[in-house]
This record gives structure tokens, C-alpha cells and sequence, in this order.
């Protein structure tokens, strides 16, 4: 089972493969290391160590391209997220920023550039992915602007301001239960009470938050 983006994948031996570059050639092509493990955790640990030694996080933002800086971005603090966030955000990574944003140059990236490709990312023209709501667009755009801010952070290119208007979801406004409704919820509550049920009841009767039901002795 091959781990997309981490170079990272599974052997017939039972064994987990880690590839990074450890240096280049003078014609500029890659020269891979190697390391094994039979702990995927372990070999991830081990392979940021050797990117970090064989020069990884000095590239040049004139070579280095937007796929590179984000999981450079993402690897800088893998190490302090939950394995199930990390996850998250690697699928977003690949899932909507990178079929967009991946090929392009660092040092092309200027705030007007950035915005009109996440235009595209809102909503593809090639109807890669549904147009994004509201939640998502909002999370699309948080990342990007966490990436440049990176970049940044590391010289590899001057601070720039993404701005983009995101799509709005208006929530609907609350309706209360009718009094025929409260009457059979009642009576439903009641019939064999339960904890649960009691305090279900105390939300309707006294308009209590749930939290100030779980806080009552």
C-alpha cells in the first residue's frame, strides 16, 4: 500500500521502502537514497531525518515548485499533529491544491496569480471535484495562505495577501417545536426515563444548553 506523496510504500518482504533525494547530478537529476523498516512510523521518522541532512529544506524558491514547498510545509510539523490530522491534510493537499497549484514555480507565486487560481480551485472547470462550500473553501484557502506564509518564513519568497471571496452559507434560522410536538417529545421522555432522556427533558422545559445539563450536580 504505497503512502501518496511521502515516497513511502510497502515491499512483498513485508517491509516498508522510504526514497528521498540525498543529492543531484550536474545535469540536475535526482540521486535517491534508500531505507527500510518493517514500521511504517519509524521508516516516516528516519526519512524526514535523511531529508533534512541530504539538504531538503534548503532549496532554491527559484527550482523549487508548489508541490515541493507544500509537503515541505506539511513534513515541518508532522511530528506535532495527530496521525488522523496529518492524514487530513495531506488528502486535501492532494485532493484540491495540488492539481491546480502543484506545477507552478515558486518564485512565479504573487498574491494576483494565487487568486485566480483558487478560483479554480472553488470551482474546476474540468469538474475534477463538485465547487467547494463554504467549510471547505474556507480550509482550502487557510492552508494556502499557511504555505506562503511558510515560504516566507524561509526566503524563499517575499510575504504576500491572498484574497478571495469565499461562498457563503446561509444557516437557516432555528425553528421551535410546535406545542403538539413538545407535548409527544413529553411524553415519549417520560414513558421509560433514562439519563439521556432526563436531560433532554431539562434542555426542553428550562432551555438549557447541553453543556449546562452535563454540568449540573
Amino acid at each position: 500500500m504505497a503512502k501518496r506523496g511521502e515516497n513511502i510504500h510497502k515491499r512483498k518482504d513485508g517491509r516498508w521502502e522510504g526514497r528521498y533525494i540525498k543529492g543531484r547530478t550536474t545535469d540536475g537529476k535526482p540521486i535517491w537514497g534508500y531505507l527500510y523498516g518493517y514500521a511504517y512510523g519509524k521508516v516516516k521518522d528516519e526519512l524526514m531525518k535523511r531529508k533534512v541532512l541530504s539538504g531538503f529544506y534548503q532549496l532554491s524558491g527559484k527550482s523549487m515548485r508548489f508541490s515541493a514547498l507544500a509537503e515541505l510545509w506539511l513534513s515541518s510539523f508532522a511530528q506535532s499533529i495527530k496521525e488522523s490530522t496529518y492524514a487530513h491534510y495531506q488528502y486535501t493537499l492532494h485532493k484540491y491544491l495540488l492539481p491546480v497549484l502543484g506545477s507552478l514555480p515558486v518564485s512565479s507565486m504573487t498574491d494576483s496569480l494565487l487568486e485566480r487560481l483558487f478560483l479554480q480551485i472553488l470551482s474546476p472547470s474540468d469538474r475534477s471535484h463538485k465547487p467547494l462550500g463554504a467549510s471547505s473553501a474556507q480550509e482550502c484557502l487557510g492552508m494556502l495562505r499557511r504555505i506562503c506564509k511558510y515560504a516566507a518564513h524561509l526566503h524563499l519568497m517575499p510575504p504576500i495577501e491572498i484574497c478571495v471571496k469565499l461562498p457563503h452559507t446561509q444557516k437557516p434560522e432555528p425553528q421551535p417545536l410546535t406545542r403538539t410536538e413538545q407535548d409527544s417529545l413529553r411524553e415519549f421522555l417520560l414513558s421509560e426515563p433514562t439519563t439521556r432522556k432526563i436531560g433532554m427533558l431539562l434542555q426542553m422545559e428550562l432551555g438549557l444548553r447541553i453543556g449546562e445539563v452535563c454540568g449540573l450536580q
